[in-house]
């Protein structure tokens, strides 16, 4: 790996160990999100997401589901 490539990696992982530790602060990164949630429904049922849309219902899916294995409750209930 040349020496760029090694300085562009140093600082993802330094912007990536903030990230986290933002998250960690915040009491973690992910909330359930209604809207969202009857988005994905709707997207199941077959009906078109905008780009923008799908690019949001991913990034929420992907943060559900690191929540779900640390062991957070993902369902909504009380």
């Amino acid at each position: 790996m040349s020496d760029t490539g090694r300085e562009n990696r140093r600082r993802h992982d330094a912007s990536l160990g903030k990230r986290q530790s933002r998250q960690a602060r915040e009491g973690g990164a992910w909330r359930r999100d209604e809207r969202l949630e009857r988005l994905a429904a709707a997207a199941a049922q077959g009906h078109r997401l905008s780009p923008s849309e799908r690019i949001q219902l991913g990034f929420y899916n992907n943060g559900k589901a690191a929540a779900e294995a640390e062991g957070l409750d993902v369902t909504g209930g009380n």
